[in-house]
């Protein structure tokens, strides 16, 4: 299997953490016009912005390409524009290396069994993009591809909290994490979600954002995705949320209790 990825710098370290998976990657400064994108699994545009991004993708067939755009410079508007454009995922700069292959050889392999038809679900021409939709994206991608997925919830002890508390600490969370993670204020507690990750690296990365928050006090809940793949589920997303939030409140509960007391 072949990837091509069109820019200045030539992705050496990308290149090499795809050979564990098989998977070549050939690299052009430029789009030639000798190049055959059905040749490729994946075209990989790099991008600093929109402009730059639709001079990339001008007069090419995209159902061809089935693009990735690997950029620096990603926000809301820009994720749609992706997503409108028919780009299969979206990588922030600076990436680590081998989560990128990882995530780029699981794309590879939803691809011909019709899995992947863009980074989050489209309906009515519409673009649906909100936290919702990643997240059931993400379990997806998890299960299709038997890589590991976890998940941290983490919620303040205090009863009243600020917005800008909440906000530093997402920020604080961020700083923290990995290209691949994602960390958002959700149904009052924030969650980090952590593909490519399972039980040898769920408690050092928990570890490390309670180290990184500690004078916020706030309660962790960690779990992985592997101990529901056994069960059949209509709705994975509602099954495994649902029982997350149980222990996780249930948790949170008994050491708002335990602080309460010690005060």
């Amino acid at each position: 299997m072949k990837i091509l990825i069109i820019d200045k710098q030539p992705h050496n370290e990308l290149r090499d953490a795809l050979k564990n998976y098989n998977v070549v990657l050939e690299h052009r400064t430029d789009w030639d016009k000798d190049i055959d994108p059905a040749g490729y699994c994946l075209v990989i545009l790099c991008a600093s912005g929109k402009e730059q991004l639709l001079k990339a993708l001008e007069n090419k067939n995209l159902p061809e390409l089935n693009p990735v755009v690997i950029s620096d410079y990603i926000d809301d508007r820009f994720i749609t524009l992706c997503i409108k454009l028919g780009c299969k995922d979206i990588i922030r700069k600076p990436y680590n290396p081998e989560a990128a292959a990882q995530r780029l050889n699981c794309l590879i392999e939803s691809i011909p069994a019709g899995e992947s038809d863009s980074i989050v679900p489209v309906s009515n021409n519409s673009v649906c993009w909100s936290i919702e939709d990643y997240i059931k994206t993400e379990i997806k991608r998890a299960n299709r591809g038997k890589t590991p997925l976890a998940f941290l919830l983490a919620g303040f002890l205090k009863n009243q909290v600020s917005p800008e508390d909440i906000k530093t600490a997402v920020d604080t969370f961020r700083t923290c994490l990995r290209d691949t993670d994602m960390a958002e204020y959700y149904k009052d507690f924030i969650l980090i979600m952590l593909p490519y990750c399972g039980k040898a690296e769920i408690d050092a990365i928990r570890n490390k954002l309670e180290k990184s928050t500690a004078g916020y006090e706030l309660y962790f809940y960690s779990t992985i995705k592997g101990k529901y793949y056994d069960a059949p589920m209509k709705n994975e997303k509602e099954v495994i949320f649902d029982a997350m939030e149980e222990e996780f409140r249930k948790g949170l509960g008994n050491a708002r209790k335990s602080i309460n007391k010690y005060f």
